[in-house]
């Protein structure tokens, strides 16, 4: 009881030690965070000009200087404001119901995707020189018409800012193998983003929309690629973001996980690649992602998810197949019948790989590989995979394979029946062979004994 009285004081303590939060403080945006999309939008009250007045056929207009004048909000000698049930009256302030917030309709430029996903709208405050968030209400974006709607009382500098972590997290991941080129696919909780690499080059498969025409239709380098894509709102790269980096460091040491990458770039044109959820039990210098050989007949083909198989990357210094499926409930480190340990990842596919996979992995294209490490390093898929998919997967194939050991179950147990049954009828069939001539032999000793009655009586 004294303990839990002492940690109670001491939580009261740290709460009274805390200091207050000034209501009244300023709601500034953490730009550390955010990322300004769309542009700036500028928009102000403006002074009209003095009517014309009209004399007989005349029209008369005062010609004056020819700049704008801005007015404030409330306007210029605006009257005085009475306090509810009070005599007493105030200066008009932008906010009384008098003075209401004004709403503004602005559509965004095409460059612009309109994800309200954390979206923030701010305005930028001159004294501190900081995007505020305070004075602006019921922000609306209709992804149809690309219309932003907001209501504020600050004639400001305005923009929209989205979170930079929006398209950091990944729900699933495949590099898979097409032809002399290969496709990444980053599967997100809202996105899916497709990017195509060949060379030293690199386009946007999907998604597909005006404020992407350009990253669709033309080959870009690896770096002006990343670049584009975070303009575009497409911020997949999480190793240019500090802060992400650092929290993700404890997940998989970077070292490693370039390494890895590069071997996967290497063997990407005959192996296709994507996650296990074995991976995220191994320590930070260890992997298991799974593989499999790419069709060279059918580039376009997706490999089927229950066709991939395991694979452990240690340390960088070895690496073997695995028997181990998605399926399984516990780890284990077997190895397929007549594989080996390899120094390398691409040693240990080129085993198990057919004749032409292994050409293609002798002789791969160092400009796409290299083209494809830049990505991988700087997306991470491995660290910042959620994995959901795969346990998904990993669900549905325990499930088929209790299935298969259940129909496994009752068919043997269908096939003793069967045998049991069969052998049953060879020893009833036997047993009735071995009887049917002992009933003969006393037929005919009967017959006799009856004979030699007869002879005695005459």
């Amino acid at each position: 009881e004294g303990e839990g009285e002492g940690e109670d004081t001491q939580e009261a303590q740290e709460e009274t030690d805390q200091p207050d939060q000034d209501p009244n403080a300023p709601k500034v945006l953490d730009t550390a965070k955010f990322v300004q999309r769309g542009g700036v939008l500028h928009f102000d009250l403006l002074e009209l000009p003095p009517a014309p007045t009209v004399s007989n056929k005349w029209t008369i207009r005062m010609v004056g200087a020819s700049e704008l004048v801005s007015v404030s909000y409330p306007l210029p000698g605006a009257p005085r404001v009475a306090l509810p049930d009070s005599d007493e009256t105030v200066e008009p302030q932008a906010g009384m119901p008098e003075w209401p917030a004004l709403r503004i309709q602005y559509p965004l430029p095409a460059t612009c995707v309109p994800n309200p996903t954390g979206a923030q709208l701010a305005w930028w405050g001159d004294a501190n020189e900081s995007w505020r968030l305070d004075g602006i209400d019921n922000v609306a974006i209709d992804p149809e018409s690309r219309v932003l709607a907001f209501e504020t009382i600050h004639f400001k500098p305005t923009a929209l800012f989205f979170p930079k972590d929006l398209c950091f997290a990944l729900d699933d991941w495949t590099l898979r193998a097409a032809g002399d080129k290969s496709v990444l696919t980053l599967v997100g909780p809202e996105h899916t983003v497709e990017i195509e690499v060949f060379q030293r080059a690199c386009r946007l498969l999907a998604p597909k929309g005006p404020a992407y025409a350009h990253l669709n239709s033309e080959e870009w380098r690896p770096s002006q690629f990343a670049q584009e894509m975070r303009l575009v709102g497409l911020d997949v790269f999480v190793a240019a973001d500090s802060e992400a980096v650092h929290a993700c460091d404890s997940r998989k040491k970077r070292s490693y996980e370039s390494a890895l990458y590069h071997q996967m770039a290497l063997a990407c044109p005959a192996f296709s690649f994507r996650e296990s959820k074995w991976g995220a039990l191994q320590p930070s210098t260890d992997f298991v992602i799974r593989a499999v050989e790419a069709d060279a007949s059918q580039p376009d083909t997706i490999p089927a998810e229950g066709s991939y198989g395991n694979v452990l990357v240690s340390e960088n210094k070895y690496a073997h197949l695995l028997v181990l499926g998605e399926g399984d409930e516990e780890f284990g480190l077997d190895l397929p019948e007549g594989a080996n340990i390899h120094g390398t990842l691409t040693a240990a596919l080129a085993a198990s790989a057919s004749p032409e996979g292994q050409a293609k992995l002798r002789s791969p294209d160092m400009q796409t590989a290299a083209s494809l490490h830049y990505l991988l390093s700087c997306i991470r898929p491995i660290s910042f995979s959620t994995r959901t998919r795969v346990f998904q997967f990993a669900e549905e194939e325990k499930v088929r394979l209790e299935a298969e050991r259940e129909q496994a179950r009752l068919e043997a147990e269908a096939a003793e029946a069967a045998r049991l049954a069969a052998e049953a009828e060879a020893e009833a069939a036997a047993r009735a062979e071995g009887d049917a001539p002992s009933r003969g032999q006393s037929a005919r000793a009967g017959s006799r004994s009856g004979s030699a009655k007869t002879r005695g009586k005459r």
